[in-house]
């Protein structure tokens, strides 16, 4: 556990905070946060959103947490993901013709 730790810890803060690199390993991590919400069900705990009743077995405050963390992170995924991308690659050609010529 602590060697993914370590792992997470050189990705995410070995980046420099503005740069091409790290929007898009914003945007991986973004990535990555709704394909575990989604692989873990949550998108059934949107109903709750909705005023529909709940899955028997669990709690509405608890459905209710689900629902709005599937909702958040899918909204990253639809928005702030192809605002990450397209930012980095604009950023990136802007480095490359702004930078001096030797």
């Amino acid at each position: 556990m602590s060697r993914l730790k370590s792992i997470l810890k050189a990705i995410i803060l070995g980046v420099p905070e503005f740069s091409p690199r790290a929007l898009l390993t914003r945007s991986l991590v973004a990535v990555v946060l709704f394909s575990v919400c989604h692989l873990a069900g949550l998108r059934e705990y949107t109903s709750v959103l909705c005023g529909m009743p709940a899955q028997a077995g669990i709690s509405k405050e608890l459905a209710a947490y689900l629902g709005v963390a599937y909702v958040i992170t899918y909204f990253m995924m639809v928005i702030g993901v192809p605002i990450l991308v397209i930012g980095a690659g604009i950023f990136r050609v802007a480095l490359t013709l702004l930078s001096p010529k030797e």
